[in-house]
């Protein structure tokens, strides 16, 4: 009785009525409304029939359905955070100012109320409790006071804003639920307040905040909006004001506050150059690393200052190109001019600021990546590969239901390439859902990232591991979006899903490179600036640094090559190695300079770890025989022990030391490298040159028969000459020994793949074969060496070699045993198929090497 009369009062009463579902975009951006339920005072205020709008979108129906939407979005967006508020709006239609009120009963569903603004002070609706539903669902507490200051009414939500029920609050002094500041201020006000001074229209409004003791103990900053309570003569009566807790909001202004200011800590922080300018391009601030970078003393050399000026070649398209195309994220590469006219390369990313919808400057980060450039060149090349191959990757399309089993309506034909499962298997779970394909621990997170792009309707991406039919791992890719029926709910999700195993490898293989120096494997200066960042912290005081620099590597380079040079940054990155505790972290800053971070060391430890390091290369020295090989390495070192110290200042105070040690070690310094092993080379590789050339011969007859592309046979030509080259990091002692090695022996023996992927990862030329090389000892059965690796998991070139490499070693003289026929030799192939070897290679290099051949499935297409 009581639910249909309240529902007769808002269907057939004076207030207008309107039930919505809120539309959002991307962004969390209200764009448009669905129309569910109305009353008949809401289809005048909008001029539409009720049958016409139901269903309906706004942005599809007449004006006054758009401007009702504008209405609606400038109402919800002055609300401030809150759904219950006042809000007066004009509407044509009717010629009337309305109250909008609010209730949202569900995520994205709102209920509007319209009450004509001329009857909200009218007592006779008051009493008739037209508004007693309204009021008493409000968030906001509703409270009157009468001209002697008394309250006279209070809002049953008082209970949600003070805790204190409204018969608590009305026998309640002002001093007991608010604080003794908050009291005072209030007080005075009042004692100040002049009703007849008041200057005050009937709908203006003033706004106080005052911190209240809730009835709990908590402290609360409630905000008062106060007005002038005028009966219908024009006499005023009291003041009505709403009150709302608005403690989350202050607090979330704070928390701004304050993150602003972490943010100028960090601006000054970080290793990376930071500047701003205005839409001319004049620089309106900087941080210390631009000033370090560009040679500067202080800002005030730069503010004002136009940045182009700082372009080598002082074009200022580069504004253009950020501020005309409003570019977001803007990436470009530049040679830059420093104070003193010398030159950088640098990379700099621009970011538009905007204001009010219009851009009014930029942010410009940039590094200094003089020395990477090679590097990025080659990286942009790889990328430009990858997206080529994801370009033509076979994938799988699909079309399914929104369940746990992801209930397949459609599955493309790339589905059996992708999963090794017919389509016609997949579709409505006939043998098997595409839920059993994923990996059991990627099965909730793929529903979570689901359930979340729903939510926000948002396009879908997400990566995760499935299991094939022949029971193989892959990465695989999935992007997607769901389909909506006109309700708005889910019909059925479509998309993509593309195998991404082999980017992952790559991807993993460049995130290990962009933290490590390829030259020494130790971490690079970008890993080393981001750990300053993490132990620049009291927790890690006192932190010390030690820095090394290398004695005359330019003219060690000039003078006998940079092959040479390099041998002596990996011993010098060796030798500091095992100088250094587990928790030291040590890097590779610059092209001969090093950088020692030690936590938790004062500086007497510092001083002590820096003479092991010395004492180590002392040593080192003393143990070779040739002057060329000696390492002369400056150090200093610097400690910060309080944090109100800038590690820049610690880092230059290590440097200093450093340079004065320098001074002392000049002598050494210009010491060269007079011992060469070019013989040794030769020596060690003669052997093994005219074995390579043999089994480069044969890998390459292979290649070609089971039609592998021109690029794949120079990859095996250049594989089948270098594959032992890490040999020549072996004893030449184990290398030619008469007898069968020792353990220890055999143990050295086997880390000759390694030396030789570290050789090849070491030359952009040779990467390509890098992997092979490391793998061309590897068995099928997973017994080889150095990863253990098994089967397929073992690169193909490498799997060819590992026969060819076998049967010519069979047929050739060793110094521990003679050479064995070509038919010996190829039934031990055949012998070890399945084991050592691929079964389809070995079977198939035995039959070719007979002159039987049968090419089968080995064919390359």
């Amino acid at each position: 009785m009581k639910k249909s009369f309240f529902k007769n009062v808002i269907k057939n009463g004076t207030l207008g009525y309107v039930y919505q579902k809120l539309i959002y975009d991307e962004e969390n951006t209200l764009q448009d409304l669905l129309f569910l339920d109305a009353n008949g005072i809401f289809e005048k205020i909008i001029n539409l029939d009720l049958k016409k709008m139901v269903k309906r979108r706004a942005t599809m129906l007449g004006e006054e359905s758009k401007y009702y939407l504008k209405t609606l979005k400038e109402a919800l967006l002055e609300a401030r955070g809150t759904v219950t508020k006042n809000n007066p709006k004009y509407f044509s239609t009717t010629k009337k100012n309305y109250d909008l009120q609010f209730y949202m009963p569900k995520p994205h569903y709102l209920v509007t109320l319209f009450i004509e603004i001329a009857n909200i002070n009218d007592p006779l609706l008051d009493t008739s409790g037209r508004y007693r539903t309204m009021v008493h669902n409000m968030n906001d507490c509703l409270w009157i006071l009468d001209k002697n200051l008394k309250f006279s009414y209070i809002s049953p939500s008082s209970q949600k804003v003070f805790g204190y029920t409204p018969e608590e609050i009305m026998i309640l002094s002002y001093d007991k639920f608010m604080t003794k500041e908050s009291f005072e201020r209030i007080t005075q006000a009042f004692n100040d307040f002049n009703f007849e001074k008041l200057n005050l229209g009937r709908d203006q409004a003033i706004t106080i905040d005052i911190t209240h003791i809730r009835k709990d103990g908590k402290e609360v900053i409630v905000e008062h909006r106060i007005q002038l309570l005028i009966d219908e003569d024009d006499n005023v009566q009291g003041l009505m004001g709403i009150a709302r807790d608005v403690t989350e909001w202050m607090e979330a202004k704070e928390k701004i506050r304050k993150n602003k200011d972490q943010l100028h800590l960090i601006l000054n922080s970080t290793a990376e150059g930071i500047f701003g300018i205005d839409l001319e391009g004049y620089c309106t601030f900087c941080n210390q690393s631009f000033l370090r970078i560009f040679g500067y003393e202080s800002q005030d050399e730069l503010l004002g200052k136009n940045i182009t000026s700082l372009f080598y070649y002082d074009d200022d398209n580069w504004i253009k190109k950020i501020y005309e195309n409003e570019i977001r994220d803007f990436v470009e590469r530049e040679i830059f001019r420093r104070k003193d006219n010398s030159t950088f390369i640098g990379e700099y990313f621009a970011f538009p600021q905007y204001h009010n919808g219009k851009i009014v400057g930029a942010v410009v980060t940039f590094l200094d990546i003089t020395k990477r450039i090679k590097v990025e060149e080659e990286l942009r090349e790889t990328e430009r590969s990858k997206s080529v191959l994801l370009q033509n990757l076979p994938g799988m399309a699909y079309r399914c239901q929104f369940d746990r089993s992801w209930t397949m309506q459609f599955v493309s034909d790339g589905c059996f390439e992708l999963t090794g499962y017919k389509p016609e298997s997949l579709v409505y779970n006939r043998d098997l859902s595409y839920n059993d394909i994923i990996k059991p621990e990627y099965r909730q997170q793929l529903w979570d990232a689901w359930c979340e792009a729903i939510e926000q309707e948002k396009s879908f991406r997400h990566e995760y591991i499935i299991i094939t039919a022949e029971g193989q791992k892959k990465w695989v890719l999935e992007q997607g979006q769901a389909i909506y029926n006109i309700l708005g709910e889910v019909e059925a999700l479509e998309g993509l899903v593309i195998d991404i195993s082999d980017q992952k490898e790559k991807q993993r293989e460049i995130e290990y490179l962009s933290y490590h120096d390829s030259l020494t494997g130790i971490y690079n200066r970008i890993y080393f600036d981001q750990q300053v960042q993490i132990y620049d912290n009291p927790e890690y005081y006192p932190l010390s640094i030690i820095v090394g620099d290398i004695n005359g590597l330019k003219f060690l380079n000039d003078a006998i090559g940079h092959q040479e040079g390099d041998k002596i940054i990996q011993t010098a990155a060796n030798l500091l190695q095992k100088s250094l505790k587990e928790e030291h972290i040590l890097a590779r800053t610059g092209g001969d300079e090093f950088g020692i971070l030690l936590p938790k060391t004062n500086i007497a430890q510092a001083h002590e770890a820096m003479l092991k390091i010395q004492n180590i290369i002392n040593e080192h020295n003393k143990s070779i025989s040739e002057d060329d090989y000696q390492i002369n390495l400056a150090l200093g070192y610097g400690t910060k022990d309080k944090p109100e110290k800038e590690f820049a200042s610690i880092y230059k105070t290590a440097e200093d030391h450093m340079y004065k040690r320098k001074l002392l070690q000049r002598e050494s310094s210009h010491s060269s490298i007079i011992s060469s092993i070019t013989a040794t080379m030769y020596a060690k590789s003669q052997e093994t040159e005219e074995h390579a050339e043999r089994i480069k011969n044969l890998a390459q007859m292979v290649g070609k028969e089971i039609g592998l592309p021109q690029e794949k046979l120079d990859e095996l030509a250049l594989l089948a000459t270098l594959h032992d080259i890490g040999k020549v990091g072996i004893d030449e002692k184990i290398l030619n020994k008469p007898g069968k090695l020792s353990k220890e022996e055999w143990k050295e023996m086997k880390k000759h793949p390694e030396i030789g992927y570290r050789i090849a990862m070491a030359s952009p030329e040779l990467m390509t074969v890098a992997e092979y090389i490391l793998a061309h000892h590897e068995r099928w059965d997973g017994k080889g060496y150095p990863r253990g690796l098994k089967g397929e998991e073992i690169p193909l070139l490498a799997r060819i070699i590992a026969i060819t490499d076998a049967y010519d070693a069979m047929m050739s003289d060793r110094p521990y045993r003679k050479a064995i026929s070509k038919e010996e030799a190829l039934a031990e192939i055949k012998a070890n198929a399945g084991t050592q070897f691929d079964p389809k290679f070995a079977e198939f290099f035995v039959k070719l090497m007979s002159e039987d051949v049968d090419l089968g499935d080995l064919l390359i297409s």
